[in-house]
C-alpha cells in the first residue's frame, strides 16, 4: 500500500530504503559480472628424462628427482613467450614439486600479448612449455655412449609458452579464462546514427572562417624567459640574488617567430594546413627556413651499433681422437690409481705319458700405475665487461672455456697415443701409392691381430689419421685414373670419400676412420680400439665472486688420462712423413 503524501517521514524512509535495495543490486551485478582471473595450470618437466635444451655446452641435459628450486617468492618466476624476457604474459602463482615432475600454476596479465597466448592455449593450437633455470650442482655422465649433464640443483626463474618444447611431457592441462566470443559468428552492423541536423553552408563558412582567422599568429607580447630563484646565494645585504636561466635554443634564433614568440607544433600544422586547402605556402616556407636541420652525423653517440648474428670464430668443440678411445670410469680419491694387466697365461698342452705332470705356468698379473692429469683455464672478468657487454660474455666465456677443454684435451689424446705407438715400433712400409696400399693395410691388420699375443685377440678395427694422410689418401689413383676412394660408391671401388667433410675418413671399408686435426703431420696408425682407454672426471665450471677487484673469477676443470696397455697393437703405416722420435715413448699417461 503506498504511502500518504503527508506522510514525509515514511516517504522519505520509502525512497532512500529504494536507492539502498538498487546500490545492492548493482554491486551485486558487479561482483557477478566481474572478470575472474585467468590462469594457466602445466607440467613443468618429468625429473629423469634426458632431454636437449639450449645450453653453453650444447649437451644433453638430466634433472635428477628434486633438483628444481623455486624462489621464496613465487611472483619472481615469470611467464614468457618463447623465452623472450620483453614478452612477459604471466607471473607463477602456485608450484606443486610433488611426483615425477614439477607443475605449476600461472596468473595472465591483462595485455594483447597474454591475450593471445590464452587463446592459443585454450584451442590448444600452443600448449607446451619450457622452463628456464640457473645449474648450481652438476656432473658430467656417460650414458650409452653419449656424454650428459646430470642436475642435482638448479634455480627456476621462468617458464615460456612454447611449440616445440625440450621435454615432450611439459604440457599445459588447465587454462580458466573468461568466455570469449564465438569465433568466425555472423557480425550484424551497427547502424550509423543519423545526425538530427545537417549543418548549412552557411554554417560550414563560418567555421572555416574561424579556422582561417586562426591561423595567423596572434599578436601577443613576448614570453619572458624564466627565471630561477636561489635562495643559497645572496649578495653583501643578504638578499637572494637572481639567476636569469638560458634556452637552450637561444644559439638558434631563426626558430623564433617575428613576434618573439618561438614557434610551436601547433603553428607549424596550422600552416601546412594553409598551404594544402589555400594555396597560402609563405607562413610555412618562413617555419621552415627557421628550423635548423639535424642529421645522424650530428649525433653519433646516440645512434646504436648493431650487431648482426652470432659470435664469428667459435672453437669447434669436437675432440674425435679423445672420444674414439674406450671411455673408463676413473676413481676420484686419489692423484694416480693403478690398472691391472695380465702378463702371463695359464699353459695348457698335451700331457704325454701316463703318471707325469701336466704342463703348468704362473697366472701374473702387473699393476701399470696411471697419473691424472688435471686439465684447467681461468679468467678474472671485471663486473663492467659483464653487465655491459651484448651479446652477454658469461655466456661465451663458458662456451668458449668448454670447447677450448675439449680441443686442449683431444691434443693430450693424440700425443698420448703416437707416444704409446712409437713404444711398440710395430711398423708397416708403405711407399704412398695405390699398387700398395691394400697391401699395406693388409700387412698392418696381421701386426694388430698378433699385438696381444696368441692368448689373446686383438681386431684391427679402427684407424688415427692427420689432415695431410687424409688429403693423401683422396688423392691415390688406380691404375687406370680413377680415384681409388671416389666420392661416389661403384661397386668395384675401395670404399667411398667425401672430400667436403675432413672430420671423417673413407666410408664403407670395414675400419673406423679417426680423422684427427691435432695429430702430428704423417700420422697412419691402426689399431684396436678395445686396446685404448681414456678416463675423466671432475669436469666443470667454477666461478667466485672477486669482491676486492670487483670481478668474476672464471674457472674450467677436469681431471683425465689416458692408457694404452698394449702397445704393440697400434700399428704405424708409412713412412708418409718424416718417422716419429721415440722421445716421447710411453706405455701409460703421465
Amino acid at each position: 500500500m503506498p504511502p500518504e503524501q503527508h506522510d514525509d517521514i515514511v516517504y522519505a524512509t520509502s525512497v532512500w530504503h529504494d536507492m539502498d535495495v538498487r546500490l545492492v543490486d548493482v554491486q551485486q551485478a558487479e561482483a557477478m559480472s566481474a572478470p575472474k582471473p585467468r590462469t594457466i595450470s602445466a607440467r613443468l618437466l618429468t625429473y629423469g628424462t634426458i632431454n636437449r635444451p639450449r645450453n653453453s655446452w650444447g649437451m644433453p641435459v638430466r634433472l635428477e628427482a628434486g633438483a628444481l628450486e623455486s624462489p621464496d617468492d613465487l611472483n619472481d618466476v615469470k611467464f614468457l613467450r618463447d623465452h623472450d624476457p620483453s614478452r612477459v604474459i604471466g607471473a607463477m602463482t602456485d608450484l606443486d614439486s610433488a611426483g615425477k615432475g614439477p607443475r605449476a600454476t600461472f596468473r595472465m596479465a591483462r595485455t594483447l600479448d597474454a591475450d593471445e597466448a590464452v587463446s592459443l592455449a585454450e584451442d590448444r593450437i600452443v600448449n607446451a612449455v619450457s622452463v628456464g633455470y640457473r645449474m648450481h650442482d652438476y656432473s658430467f655422465q656417460q650414458v650409452d655412449d653419449t656424454e650428459i649433464i646430470s642436475v642435482t640443483r638448479a634455480s627456476l626463474f621462468e617458464v615460456s609458452l612454447v611449440g616445440n618444447p625440450a621435454d615432450t611431457s611439459a604440457r599445459i592441462d588447465a587454462v580458466t579464462a573468461r568466455k570469449a566470443p564465438t569465433m568466425n559468428a555472423p557480425v550484424t552492423p551497427e547502424k550509423p546514427a543519423t545526425p538530427e541536423a545537417d549543418f548549412t553552408e552557411a554554417q560550414l563558412d563560418a567555421v572555416l572562417a574561424h579556422v582561417r582567422d586562426n591561423m595567423a599568429p596572434a599578436a601577443a607580447a613576448p614570453i619572458a624567459p624564466p627565471s630561477i630563484v636561489s635562495a643559497r646565494i645572496v649578495d653583501p645585504n643578504g638578499k637572494p640574488v637572481v639567476l636569469a636561466s638560458e634556452r637552450r635554443n637561444a644559439k638558434i634564433p631563426t626558430a623564433w617567430g617575428k613576434d618573439g614568440r618561438p614557434y610551436t607544433a601547433g603553428d607549424y600544422l596550422a600552416a601546412y594546413a594553409s598551404g594544402v586547402q589555400f594555396g597560402q605556402w609563405t607562413r610555412h616556407d618562413e617555419i621552415r627556413a627557421a628550423l635548423a636541420d639535424e642529421i645522424t652525423t650530428d649525433v653519433p653517440g646516440l645512434l646504436p651499433v648493431a650487431i648482426i648474428g652470432e659470435l664469428l670464430g667459435r672453437a669447434a668443440g669436437r675432440r674425435p681422437v679423445w672420444e674414439s678411445l674406450s671411455p673408463r670410469d676413473m676413481p676420484m680419491a686419489g692423484a694416480k690409481f693403478d690398472r691391472p694387466r695380465i702378463t702371463a697365461h695359464v699353459i695348457v698342452g698335451d700331457r704325454g705319458a701316463e703318471k707325469t705332470n701336466p704342463p703348468s705356468q704362473k697366472f701374473t698379473v702387473a699393476l701399470d700405475e696411471v697419473s691424472k692429469k688435471v686439465f684447467a683455464g681461468g679468467l678474472d672478468v671485471s663486473n663492467e665487461v659483464l653487465d655491459w657487454t651484448s651479446p652477454a660474455i658469461l655466456n661465451e666465456l663458458v662456451m668458449d672455456f668448454t670447447r677450448i677443454y675439449a680441443a686442449y684435451t683431444d691434443t693430450y689424446a693424440s700425443t698420448q697415443l703416437v707416444a704409446a705407438q712409437v713404444a711398440g715400433a710395430q711398423n708397416v712400409v708403405w711407399d704412398g701409392t695405390a699398387a700398395t696400399f691394400n697391401k699395406a693395410l693388409a700387412d698392418a691388420a696381421i701386426l694388430v691381430a698378433e699385438g696381444v699375443g696368441p692368448e689373446s685377440d686383438a681386431f684391427p678395427n679402427t684407424i688415427w689419421i692427420s689432415l695431410d694422410v687424409w688429403a693423401q689418401l683422396a688423392a691415390l689413383n688406380d691404375t687406370t685414373g680413377r680415384a681409388l676412394i671416389p666420392n661416389l660408391g661403384p661397386t668395384n671401388a675401395f670404399g667411398t670419400f667425401d672430400l667436403s667433410d675432413p672430420t671423417s675418413g673413407p666410408a664403407q671399408t670395414g675400419f673406423r676412420w679417426v680423422v684427427g686435426r691435432r695429430l702430428p703431420a704423417g700420422t697412419f696408425i691402426m689399431g684396436d680400439r678395445d686396446f685404448t682407454e681414456a678416463y675423466e672426471n671432475g669436469r666443470r665450471m667454477l666461478q667466485a665472486q672477486n669482491v676486492p677487484q670487483l670481478g668474476l673469477d672464471l674457472a674450467t676443470m677436469g681431471y683425465g688420462a689416458t692408457y694404452f696397455p698394449y702397445p704393440k697393437t697400434l700399428v704405424k703405416i708409412g713412412p708418409a712423413a718424416p718417422p716419429l722420435t721415440a722421445a716421447t715413448a710411453s706405455t701409460s699417461s703421465k
